[in-house]
């Protein structure tokens, strides 16, 4: 398994290994022009803050907002009568209690049934998307977005909801400026590491070294390999 040694720059590079490697070779200018990307998070989180301003007048707009949001939750997750009720009651207690508006609780979830996870599933991932969004400032329904893409692109459950959310929350502050940043890169590896049948925590460790280390490691695919112990070149 392609593993990075606690405490020092080593990768154990084996032929799955480079064969993501290669295949990551048409991400990387992808990879390099990130730092622009990245910067409309500065921007997301002032159009948060002048929302937060907004006069209470506008109250009965988000009640309306809600109302829709939460349809659009429904018909994206085929729910009705009970369980779009269930959808609306969750929202509404997330809404209440914790950082997040209903509103923005319905939109994710409707991201998610975009997705095609089915409203009991919708109800036990919200909570995990939310974590991710708050933990890497990211917005909510991007933030399920994302963890919609990787849930199908290493075909885990919604039951895996936690794990991706904690995985991708410490990849992105590891390395990425954002889990944006991180979200697209994974467009590009999730489908090379498929091939190559490795799994989400080997896929993010690699991932994070390209970013880290770019051209040096791309070069190991067109050069033999005779020894599985590589030093990484150093920052």
């Amino acid at each position: 398994m392609s593993q990075v040694r606690a405490g020092g720059a080593y990768v154990e590079l084996t032929a799955r290994s480079a064969q993501f490697l290669k295949g990551l070779e048409a991400a990387q200018k992808r990879l390099k022009s990130f730092g622009a990307s990245t910067r409309l998070v500065g921007t997301k989180l002032t159009g948060l803050g002048v929302a937060a301003a907004a006069p209470v007048g506008a109250s009965l707009a988000v009640y309306t907002s809600f109302d829709d949001a939460i349809r659009a939750a429904g018909a994206a997750a085929n729910a009705t009568g009970a369980t779009l009720e269930s959808l609306r009651n969750k929202a509404k207690h997330l809404g209440a209690t914790t950082s997040f508006s209903a509103s923005e609780v319905a939109s994710l979830m409707t991201e998610l049934g975009r997705a095609g996870f089915s409203p009991k599933q919708i109800e036990e991932m919200t909570g995990a998307v939310m974590n991710l969004a708050r933990a890497t400032g990211t917005d909510a329904t991007d933030s399920s977005g994302i963890m919609s893409a990787t849930i199908r692109q290493f075909s885990l459950e919604a039951t895996d909801a936690v794990r991706v959310s904690d995985r991708l929350t410490a990849a992105a502050n590891m390395s990425f400026n954002s889990v944006e940043s991180l979200g697209e890169a994974l467009q590009y590896a999730g489908p090379v590491a498929a091939d190559a049948n490795m799994s989400l925590e080997e896929t993010l460790k690699l991932t994070i070294l390209l970013d880290r280390y770019g051209d040096s490691l791309l070069r190991f695919h067109s050069t033999p390999i005779n020894k599985q112990n590589i030093t990484a070149p150093k920052t």
